[in-house]
């Protein structure tokens, strides 16, 4: 059971069910701080967001939720998606044309504006940023 908490227009929080639902539920968390925000960045920050959910339900835990973080600071809209999946070092690279897959840190290394990847005991967290 997905679990969403939104912070007047700031912020928002979630926990989503690991399942592929999960990237247009964390699409939906977008919509609150849209009106802080440029269209083109809210569309780019729904592409991204898509992307980085998408991977935990690929590759994290399925039986623990997935952690969405959203926030509008007054330069950047900033994203953090947490899952317990293994820990990674980012490899990106870029995926033949015809490939359905391996798109997601592609993307993000191409239209964030900054971003990373957070290992701890407990989980892997990706988060970037979108300058306003």
């Amino acid at each position: 059971m997905d679990r969403i908490r939104i912070d007047d227009g700031h912020a928002a929080k979630g926990e989503l069910s690991a399942r592929p639902e999960a990237a247009r539920v964390a699409r939906g968390m977008l919509e609150p701080v849209g009106e802080r925000v440029r269209g083109d960045v809210l569309e780019r920050a729904k592409l991204l967001v898509t992307e980085v959910v998408a991977n935990s339900v690929v590759h994290g835990d399925t039986r623990d939720p997935i952690r969405v973080q959203v926030e509008a600071r007054p330069k950047a809209l900033r994203v953090q998606v947490s899952d317990t999946g293994p820990a990674f070092e980012p490899d990106v690279r870029h995926p033949r044309e015809s490939s359905e897959s391996g798109w997601g840190l592609f993307l993000v290394e191409t239209l964030a504006d900054r971003w990373g990847v957070r290992p701890s005991d407990d989980d892997v967290t990706v988060w970037f940023e979108l300058d306003l």
